[in-house]
């Protein structure tokens, strides 16, 4: 499921074709095998007007958002319609849960990602996967570097990042960043609450491979205890950000 597709391929749930602002829609081969929608778009151009086209839900708080959040919102839920679409589920609304998770139709889990021009889906049945996290990141601009390394990153895995692979900064913390947050969305649906990036640690990158590896560090749920090692999977997309996925 490769290729780039004209955006009059999208229909309301009336079957008729509607002409949206998604410059292209393109199909990524991701872990696992898991097939991700992902819009190009041009934010600039979005009118809320758009959900009323697509037959796509406006929340409250989203119809009193700015325009950037409301492109946002709607390329992201528009790109798990037609991932949904594309895995045989039906029409459905991905609502928003008390923790501002994606709340997917019965049988079904995912993850929607957005960043910038970019915005992602990607979902499997329950019986397939336990979890899904995707997520998208920029290179982390010289101003959001302190923030970034407080939040999501030590110094120890700073340097091991650093001393297995020819990335800048900017990208490594970009890669660590966009990592933990897949992990943290893949597991949210099992643990059912919040946790923080220091329960993965981050111990090699191969950069051939498009691989980060890591070790558990806390008791997230039965599965996943405190030593357990795992693979987030990763690529670049065409202006520089880092895609990052994790399945299990």
């Amino acid at each position: 499921m490769h290729g780039v597709v004209e955006s009059d391929i999208l229909a309301t749930p009336s079957s008729t074709p509607i002409k949206l602002n998604t410059s292209r829609t393109t199909w990524r081969k991701l872990q696992g095998g898991i097939d991700m929608c992902l819009l190009e778009y041009s934010p600039e151009d979005f009118s809320v007007d758009a959900f009323r086209q697509a037959g796509l839900l406006l929340p409250p708080s989203i119809s009193h958002s700015v325009p950037k959040r409301q492109a946002e919102y709607f390329h992201g839920r528009l790109a798990a319609r037609i991932a949904l679409r594309a895995a045989g589920a039906v029409d459905a609304d991905v609502t928003t849960g008390a923790q501002r998770e994606p709340v997917w139709p019965a049988g079904m889990t995912g993850s929607i990602t957005h960043q910038g021009r970019y915005a992602g889906a990607a979902v499997m049945p329950t019986s397939a996967a336990n979890g899904i996290g995707i997520d998208i990141e920029a290179p982390i601009p010289d101003d959001a570097r302190e923030a970034v390394v407080k939040l999501a990153v030590t110094a120890t895995e700073l340097d091991t990042l650093r001393s297995e692979g020819a990335l800048p900064d900017p990208v490594l913390l970009a890669l660590a960043f966009s990592g933990k947050e897949s992990f943290y969305k893949a597991l949210f649906y099992r643990v059912g609450r919040f946790f923080g990036f220091e329960a993965i640690e981050l111990t090699g990158l191969d950069i051939g491979r498009g691989e980060l590896h890591f070790v558990c560090q806390a008791a997230l749920s039965p599965e996943w205890q405190q030593g357990r090692q795992g693979t987030i999977a990763f690529e670049f997309l065409p202006d520089g950000s880092a895609l990052t996925s994790f399945f299990w």
